[in-house]
């Protein structure tokens, strides 16, 4: 096999029979033997006879039936002779499985009736001509015939010869001659391996001998002379492909000079390195179109194997362009038109690298139409009709389409086929695009506007609270906290009243020497309390007046426990402490701060 991906197909046509067992050499330590026809839940087994490990092909084929011989021959039969599996539909079935390049493997299928289904006929398959494939490539025929059962001949060797050919042999006319054999290649370049089979039919006398060897074009292929048992089968065969010069092969059996009777042979087999010059479809092509398989869950019975060759099993709905057996066949059309389509155009397409035809029309495949159509350059015809896909068809793909491609797209009722798409996409890109920043701008701008609003407002405030005018001075505060012996000192001990409250007595006091404000005490014994008495030391330092001002001083202070409130103060300005110094009197009720 020659393909990296390395699909191994065993294909037949129109047959009804069934496969006992398919050898193939994984690797150099053994083989991996699949017993046709052994259910997938049933472990693998080793066979006592023959000691080798059977276990089910049902991963390795996806088309034909099982099957199980009558239950009263299963005692002359071994286990794997026991179950098969028979195609009875289709014109192809394939055993799937993976190789390496560069290793040579051995493959070798065992064909058993055994009346499984109860006609007591074996079919004659030569008449329907079947073929056997390896790849793309022919193995070769299948002729199953029934096999007489009279013989005495034990036919128990592994390899199994039929026992109409071990109840006779042959030898030469000459008895003290050699018997020579002749027989021409198909191919003479092919090399070959030779099975002999060997077994003394005769009950030869004590005093005489049959032995003799086994000469190939000339060469002497066996180790030690042959010398066959009576009634027991004895397979010789060369582990070394061997060339037959132009084609013609010729074996001579002769005897040793101690023998005294002539050499016979029962039966030989010539088996021909096969060679494999077609070489499969090109790999990523292989991967895409299965993955499509899978994805729309296609169920056709002919995508078996490979997908181009042999060109007598193309897949439905492909073409492929196959220009030289020494190269990857490729994948140059896909239709699958009616085909029951759902669900979205998968990515996978874009792996088909030399697709140029595309028809999916009339299924339900939905969602857009991909851009990635648009990048297989070697596509030339589209056909999407009659599915429900939508949006807008690419841009780049219209472009595609200007240059020559054809593309068919009608019957999507949410798809707009029109060149106004475009149009006015790109129109409701291009005002947002300007829109975006016009409106950034705008709300940079209004902030700003805001922000020198309130910045002027703030001056005002300053400037109403903090700047002095010619008509009404204010008195400069200094922002430094007053201690209780600070408010004896400004009111000289609280020397002069102006008027007393709910809350306490307001006195005269002097700040610095100069200036004059009042300051209220709260009274140990008033009946409001020291709630009331903070929440109007909080009222003041927030109301705005032109004759009132509150020093920074006193928007420091924090009102203390309550055995503590006389050395809270508030400070009226000068105005007010004048104004009620003048008249001698309590303040009034609105003044009592």
């Amino acid at each position: 096999m020659k393909s990296s991906h390395g699909i191994l197909l065993v294909i037949f046509s129109l047959a009804a029979f069934g496969i006992s067992h398919l050898f193939e050499a994984q690797n150099q330590e053994g083989f991996i033997t699949l017993d046709c026809g052994l259910p997938l839940n049933e472990s693998p087994y080793v066979e006592p006879e023959t000691e080798i490990q059977f276990l089910s092909e049902e991963n390795f084929i996806q088309s034909g039936k099982m099957g199980r011989i009558p239950a009263n021959r299963e005692s002359e039969n071994l286990k794997p002779y026991l179950t098969l599996r028979y195609f009875p539909d289709g014109i192809q079935n394939c055993y799937d499985i993976r190789v390496e390049i560069g290793k040579k493997y051995l493959v070798r299928a065992m064909f058993f009736y055994g009346n499984f289904d109860g006609l007591s006929v074996s079919p004659e398959f030569v008449c329907f001509n079947v073929d056997m494939y390896i790849g793309p490539n022919k193995w070769t025929n299948i002729d199953l015939q029934k096999e007489p059962s009279d013989s005495d001949v034990s036919n128990k060797n592994h390899y199994d010869p039929p026992q109409a050919v071990l109840k006779g042999a042959a030898i030469p006319k000459n008895l003290d001659g050699a018997l020579m054999i002749t027989w021409s290649l198909e191919n003479p370049d092919d090399k070959i391996y030779l099975y002999r089979h060997f077994a003394e039919i005769q009950d030869i006398e004590a005093n005489d001998t049959r032995e003799f060897d086994c000469v190939l074009n000339g060469e002497t292929i066996n180790m030690n002379a042959i010398n066959p048992k009576y009634l027991e089968v004895q397979t010789m065969l060369t582990t070394i492909p061997k060339e037959c010069k132009g084609g013609i092969c010729r074996m001579q059996l002769i005897k040793t000079r101690r023998s005294t009777l002539p050499p016979l042979l029962n039966g030989f087999e010539v088996y021909s390195v096969l060679q494999l010059p077609q070489l499969q479809t090109n790999e990523t092509e292989v991967v895409a179109i299965k993955k499509f398989s899978s994805t729309y869950e296609l169920n056709r019975t002919n995508w078996q194997g490979d997908p181009c060759v042999p060109s007598q099993f193309l897949w439905d709905g492909l073409n492929c362009s196959i220009s030289d057996i020494s190269a990857p066949p490729k994948i140059i059309s896909l239709k699958l038109s009616s085909s029951g389509l759902t669900g979205t155009i998968i990515s996978d397409f874009q792996n088909l690298n030399h697709l140029g035809t595309l028809d999916l029309s009339n299924n339900t495949l939905s969602g857009i139409v991909p851009e990635f159509l648009a990048s297989m350059k070697s596509l030339l015809v589209i056909n999407l009709n009659g599915n429900n896909l939508g949006g807008s068809i690419p841009q780049s793909l219209l472009n595609r389409e200007r240059e020559g491609m054809k593309l068919y797209v009608l019957g999507n009722k949410h798809l707009c086929i029109s060149s106004t798409c475009i149009d006015n996409k790109l129109k409701k890109k291009f005002p947002m695009a300007i829109v975006a920043p016009i409106a950034s701008i705008t709300a940079i701008v209004v902030m700003m506007i805001l922000l020198f609003v309130l910045i002027k407002k703030m001056s005002s405030s300053m400037k109403f609270f903090f700047n002095t005018t010619k008509s009404e001075p204010w008195i400069k505060t200094k922002r430094r906290r007053f201690t209780y012996s600070d408010v004896l000192e400004m009111t000289k001990n609280l020397q002069k009243p102006l008027g007393e409250g709910g809350l306490g007595i307001v006195y005269h006091g002097n700040l610095n020497g100069s200036e004059k404000v009042a300051i209220k005490l709260l009274s140990q014994t008033s009946a409001q309390g020291y709630k009331e008495f903070k929440a109007e030391v909080e009222l003041v330092l927030r109301v705005h007046h032109i004759n009132l001002e509150v020093p920074d001083s006193a928007k420091d202070v924090t009102v203390p426990a309550l055995e503590e409130v006389t050395k809270v103060s508030v400070i009226l300005t000068t105005d007010i402490c004048d104004k009620k110094a003048e008249k001698k009197s309590s303040p009034s009720p609105t003044r009592r701060e």
